[in-house]
């Protein structure tokens, strides 16, 4: 990999870590930080007790022009340490200003999206928005 790829992955993991961190109020290099150079595991480190309980995610950060989403998820599922809610990948567009997106597995997407609406579903015991059907 050449240096200017590898100073480019290098700005979208810091980018990824400093939304993460300002989100949470997580302190960088106390509570969360990027790999280092070579290091192994993931592109984003949860350092702290309080990281991993907010965040709870093994994240890998992609800035490249094509990506095999699966060869990346294989990626972050290899470096996922236990105690981690979910391994997702980040991506970054290539053109102008396009956002970053996330991949994250269907369930996982779906458990969240209940959470941030309350809902309950049948199997939950409920059928309407705060379970109240």
């Amino acid at each position: 990999m050449s240096r200017a790829a590898r100073a480019k992955g290098s700005w979208f993991q810091t980018l990824v870590l400093k939304k993460i961190a300002r989100t949470f109020r997580l302190k960088i290099e106390e509570d969360i930080r990027t790999a280092k150079g070579y290091e192994q595991g993931t592109d984003v480190k949860l350092i702290s007790k309080k990281a991993r309980d907010l965040v709870g995610l093994a994240i890998e950060c992609k800035n490249a022009k094509s990506l095999s989403i699966f060869r990346a998820l294989d990626q972050v599922k290899k470096n996922t340490a236990r105690g981690m809610i979910e391994s997702v990948v980040f991506k970054k567009g290539n053109i102008g200003r396009q956002r970053t997106y996330i991949a994250v597995p269907l369930d996982h997407y779906l458990e969240l999206r209940k959470r941030i609406l309350n809902y309950e579903t049948v199997e939950d015991g409920g059928s309407k928005p705060g379970g109240t059907g």
